[in-house]
Order: structure tokens, then sequence, then C-alpha cells
């Protein structure tokens, strides 16, 4: 597959309709982020609202799909068909130099060893407590793992990464658009706070909470310029990193996890200053 278009890493040329229009479709061309981030966050919180509403038992999982369906709607509002096809092409974007996969992997390795080391000091592991989360309707190996890669993975990314990011790097370095982009990710993520299935954070642990998640913006920014837009590694990389920190076997381990993706960060941050923080 040839490398991504330009809408990979900036948003391209808007495709305009023969007449003039108002309404939504209107204000996105104007105004795509705050668009795409009002419709992704209608959509999550209208399903983990009611859900909150019903007692919180359900799972949350139906609720991490709405950026990828925010980022097709305001896609084709803003770019039109051509956007949707670019759109779509980075989705099964795969034929990346393989040390991408290989970086993608480093949340499960890391989770891996982790719980290497909980048995080597005698902790009684079950294998399928690997794949046991919360909200996942299956503790099947592939069922489970396909299950999380394309609601949880791509649910995400293909808002949070392939719409948003590129818009947030036209205007910011790395780390700029690492922040603003969290700042609302973080906020997205409240009313899983409620959800049975959800975050279960103790009030202490939200700053830990905020600063991993900084670095996981961060790190899956560089990755997924470094991979010319591929969703595919972005979804792999976020998708390990729920394996290596929210499964039944890997909760316990998730400080490690988190402590190797915020030195991952700090890395990335040293090298993007000394090459001058702009995309590749």
């Amino acid at each position: 597959m040839p490398p991504v278009t330009s809408s990979s890493s900036a948003p391209s040329g808007r495709t305009e309709p023969p007449h003039p229009d108002r309404g939504p479709a209107s204000f996105a061309r104007s105004h795509p982020l705050a668009t795409f981030y009002s419709v992704a966050f209608t959509l999550s919180w209208a399903y983990w609202l009611a859900v909150i509403a019903a007692g919180g038992e359900a799972s949350h999982f139906p609720g991490l799909a709405g950026p990828a369906l925010a980022a097709v709607v305001v896609t084709g509002w803003v770019e039109g068909k051509a956007g949707l096809i670019d759109l779509g092409r980075r989705a099964v974007h795969w034929r990346v130099p393989v040390r991408w996969y290989l970086a993608a992997l480093v949340p499960a390795a890391t989770g891996a060893l982790a719980v290497l080391a909980s048995i080597m000091a005698g902790a009684d592991v079950d294998p399928l407590d690997l794949v046991s989360m919360d909200g996942v309707p299956t503790r099947a190996w592939l069922p489970f793992l396909l299950f999380v890669l394309v609601v949880n993975g791509y649910g995400e990314e293909a808002g949070w990464r392939a719409f948003a990011w590129p818009r947030h790097r036209t205007r910011h370095d790395l780390f700029g658009a690492a922040l603003r982009l969290v700042a609302l990710w973080a906020l997205w993520h409240l009313p899983t706070f409620w959800l049975a299935t959800g975050l279960t954070l103790e009030p202490w642990i939200v700053p830990a909470w905020l600063l991993g998640l900084t670095a996981g913006a961060v790190v899956l920014g560089w990755l997924y310029e470094r991979s010319q837009g591929s969703l595919v590694v972005v979804a792999i990389f976020h998708t390990c990193l729920n394996l290596a920190s929210a499964t039944a076997a890997t909760e316990s381990g998730a400080a490690v996890t988190s402590a190797v993706i915020i030195l991952w960060a700090v890395w990335i941050l040293r090298r993007e200053t000394i090459e001058g923080g702009r995309p590749p």
C-alpha cells in the first residue's frame, strides 16, 4: 500500500458542496475539531449516562466507539467522499516497517513481564485471567482480542489520532498537541467513573492516571506519525496498553506499564526537541 496522503499528517483540502448550505455540515467545515469533539462526546456520553441512569451495571464498551463514529460523520461533512476513502485507507494501512509493529507491542510485552514476575513470586495466575476484562462479554482468546481491538482500539483511535491529532499538529509541536488532545480525552472518560465496568480509580490515583494518559497521547501521536498515519499500528498499541493494565491478570502490574510509557514519552519529547518538533 502506498504511503498515506497528506491528510494523514494534516487535514486535506475541503470538498465544498455545489451550493452553500447551513446547519451542522456548514459549521463542521468551519470548525472541524469543535464539531468532532461535540459529536464524540454526545455519542459516548449519551450511552454512558443512560447506563448510569439504569444502575451503571451494563458494559461501558459500546460508548468507546463514539470517537470513531464521530470521525466518520464529521469527515463526511468536512471532506466528503474523498475524506472518507482516505480515512478507510488509513484504517487498513498495514504495510509499514516491522519496527512499528514491535513498538505497538511494547505494552503487551511489559504486561507479560509483570505477570511473569508475579508468577515467579508465587502468585497463582489463571491463563483465562489474561482475557478477562470488565465489560467484555467473552473470555475466548480470539473473540476477546478482536472485540477489544475493534471497539476499544479502533473505536478510540479513529477519532483521537486519525481525525483530531493531525489537526492539532498543524499549529502545535508534539507536546502541545498532546496536551490539547489529552485535556478533552480525559474529560471524555468522566462518566465511566460511575460505571461498574469503567474506570474505578481511587481519587489519589487520578493524577497518576492523567500523567499516564498524557504520556500515552505523546507516544500514540508519535507512533501515528512515524507509521505514516497507520491506524492499524496505533489501534494495536492502544489494545495492548489496555490488555497490559486492565485484565484480571494485569491490573496489579498496571503501574509498571504506565512507568514504561511515561519514560518512553520523555524520550520522545527529548528527541522531538532536538529534531525541531514538527511532523516528519
